[in-house]
């Protein structure tokens, strides 16, 4: 929550421009001012940044390489970065939000319109953490009040998932961002004759393009939306399915997530056959198990972590391998690692209900079987499934 002057970093090589926004700005923000982007990336390092003003053009290192370190370290990557430019092409604005800019503004810039946008944001990157806090203690009060295991542990699970969501979700958003504020530059500019038809025909083609690409956009963040639907609602339909619904699915929620940590997934998977199953059940089930692979790499800081799933068919069913590189589960935890409220993870991240909800899941309801052995590089967890249940 923001209750001091926000720090405002403007990193800018030329000394006028740095003085006209210490002039425009230094009223309603503290300005803290850098001339190279390594002296940029140093000071995001020592203090605490609200917001960076920041331009392309630079020796040594361009605005975009400073803003896609910038994104790639956790300690910075929610900092909002509003690119400043002379820079008017298209390349150079599609450029700015592949990196993860916030905003784009041309110079010369409207002072007017420069406050509001920054001031625009402030104000997105306070509601989002608000937004962040709110989850947690609505998350935490309705995990409180389940009194079953299985609601419990799903329950346990919603913040991982918002937090997935949060990464499936940025990079259609940054895309529809780009697209809208391209068509706004673009009439902006004068770039269109309305008396000229070929004009007029190019703006209208412009448009409808765009409003494609808005609308698969718009398609991704409703999948999004009902694959975490779907998750959460209890399931009491068997379905004959491919396991591998089940698993794209699961995928499909923690694939971003999954990215943002460098984590390689190699899928070898034979044409599976369909079984009987309950499809939400068992995406919990997979979700799990990628989710606890992840906390293990991430803990162990693995140089090339990876996933590794098989699936095999057989002539009762078939088996999936999860199987990470992570160094494996300790001997001591293997005969627990099933038990109820049993965790390998810290009390902050781990309710030890994830695992022992698993193996209800496959051994109760799908009639199966799960377990788990080392190998030379991790932890292998198998799971066996019948045709029929």
């Amino acid at each position: 929550m923001q209750t001091s002057i926000p720090n405002i970093l403007v990193v800018d090589d030329t000394k006028t421009n740095i003085d006209i926004l210490l002039e425009l700005l230094s009223d309603e923000y503290e300005i803290v001012v850098a001339s190279d982007g390594e002296s940029a990336l140093e000071i995001v390092d020592e203090m605490s940044i609200d917001l960076i003003l920041l331009d392309i053009v630079m020796p040594v290192m361009d605005g975009f390489e400073v803003c896609k370190i910038l994104k790639n370290s956790p300690k910075t990557s929610q900092i909002p970065v509003l690119f400043i430019t002379a820079k008017t092409d298209e390349t150079s604005l599609e450029k700015a939000y592949e990196v993860g800019g916030a905003d784009y503004v041309t110079k010369p810039f409207k002072a007017r319109e420069l406050k509001v946008r920054i001031k625009n944001q402030l104000e997105l990157k306070s509601l989002i953490y608000n937004l962040e806090e709110r989850v947690k203690e609505e998350v935490n009060k309705v995990t409180q009040a389940q009194e079953l295991l299985l609601q419990n542990s799903r329950m346990a699970q919603m913040g991982e998932m918002i937090s997935m969501i949060a990464h499936q979700w940025r990079q259609p958003l940054n895309a529809i961002s780009a697209i809208t504020i391209n068509l706004v530059t673009k009439l902006s500019l004068g770039k269109y004759d309305f008396n000229n038809e070929e004009d007029v025909l190019a703006c209208q083609e412009k448009f409808t393009q765009s409003s494609q690409k808005i609308d698969i956009y718009i398609q991704n963040l409703s999948s999004t939306i009902d694959d975490f639907r779907n998750f959460f609602k209890p399931d009491k339909e068997m379905r004959t399915l491919p396991v591998r619904s089940a698993i794209s699915k699961a995928l499909h929620i923690i694939e971003a997530s999954l990215a943002s940590d460098n984590i390689k997934v190699i899928q070898n998977s034979a044409d599976d056959k369909s079984i009987e199953m309950y499809d939400s059940e068992l995406m919990q089930v997979f979700l799990n198990l990628f989710k606890n692979a992840q906390d293990t790499l991430k803990e162990e800081r693995i140089k090339e972590p990876k996933i590794t799933i098989i699936t095999q068919n057989t002539q009762e069913g078939l088996t999936v391998e999860v199987i990470d590189n992570g160094g494996g589960v300790a001997e001591k935890d293997m005969a627990h690692i099933f038990d109820p409220y049993f965790s390998t993870k810290s009390e902050k991240t781990g309710t030890g209900l994830g695992l022992y909800m698993s193996k209800t899941i496959i051994n109760t309801h799908h009639k199966g079987n799960i377990s788990v052995r080392n190998t030379k590089d991790g932890a292998c967890f198998t799971i066996t499934l019948k045709n029929r249940i």
